[in-house]
């Protein structure tokens, strides 16, 4: 009997021994409670002194452990680093100016778009035929002119007859002086007079003839506009370009002033043939070579200004 007895403790344990323990740590609890602070102090002091070699064991333990991938990642290189951080302050910037954009947005709305309105005046080019030296004659020996006492002519009235060439086309087609005649993208004249079935033009080199023009000259970069100045006829085979104070040389282009806002395009008159400075030194003396060559011409246009119905206001 005795000896199952000490078997059976040996094997599960005495329930005396245990309830020992318990009381015996229940008593230490309460004596800690009871006990002064200065001796709580030294027992803490020990206590922790005895734990130290385990606390200092755990720090240790990452440097035993392998290195995983996630770790190399985040760690990294200096200068990997140092890019991270700056692409976070890009993309803190740019934050920030959606920010400020969103803030304006809601602050002043959309803003607002105006309606495009049709042109007051609106350029059409009106094709027609040069009438050469002889079919000019023929037509002006007919006799007949195309104006009336609605234009003042009366009978007796001097009939002067005009050398300058015709264009098949008149007034029907609204048709008005000043109108520009082009061949392509060169400047021919301008209509000078505007009968019924024909209208007569007044040649960049006929006297009387002028316009406001530019003066550019090619460069790498493009045309290069220089000087403005007007051009003159003079009866000549070659024009004048008068009011030039910038230098110019030979081979320059001149082309029209292109501040009407009709055209979207310069057009073209031709080349710098002779330039010189004045003797007074204020202006340069500057001959003109025309594109224009009245012997090859067949066909012609005639830019006319159409004005829009109700454009025209009463005031």
């Amino acid at each position: 009997m005795r000896l199952d007895s000490r078997h059976s403790a040996a094997a599960g344990g005495s329930p005396g021994f245990s309830r020992g323990w318990v009381a015996g740590l229940m008593l230490a609890a309460a004596s800690l409670n009871v006990a002064p602070a200065e001796s709580l102090e030294r027992i803490r002091g020990v206590f922790l002194d005895v734990l130290r070699p385990g606390q200092l064991v755990l720090r240790d333990v990452p440097r035993w452990l392998p290195v995983t991938a996630s770790q190399t990642t985040l760690s990294g290189e200096p200068g990997q680093i140092a890019a991270l951080e700056g692409r976070v302050r890009e993309l803190e910037l740019e934050r920030k100016q959606l920010h400020d954009r969103v803030m304006a947005f809601e602050t002043w709305g959309r803003r607002p778009r105006g309606q495009k309105s049709e042109p007051l005046v609106v350029p059409a080019l009106v094709a027609t035929r040069w009438l050469g030296e002889e079919l000019s004659l023929v037509w002006r020996s007919r006799g007949m002119l195309a104006v009336g006492s609605r234009d003042g002519v009366h009978e007796n009235a001097q009939v002067v007859q005009s050398e300058l060439p015709l264009v098949d086309v008149g007034s029907p087609l609204q048709v008005a002086v000043g109108n520009p005649v082009f061949a392509g993208r060169v400047v021919v004249g301008k209509i000078a007079a505007v009968g019924r079935q024909t209208s007569t033009v007044r040649r960049v080199t006929d006297a009387g003839y002028s316009d406001r023009v530019r003066v550019a000259r090619r460069t790498p970069e493009g045309l290069l506009l220089i000087a403005e100045g007007t051009l003159v006829g003079e009866g000549q085979p070659k024009c004048r370009l008068r009011h030039i104070t910038e230098p110019v040389a030979e081979g320059d282009l001149v082309l029209t002033s292109g501040t009407d806002g009709i055209l979207p395009l310069p057009m073209y008159y031709g080349r710098v043939s002779e330039a010189s400075l004045d003797p007074a030194g204020r202006e340069w003396q500057v001959t003109v070579q025309p594109a224009a060559r009245e012997g090859t011409l067949t066909e012609v246009e005639v830019l006319r200004l159409d004005w829009k119905e109700d454009g025209v206001l009463a005031n």
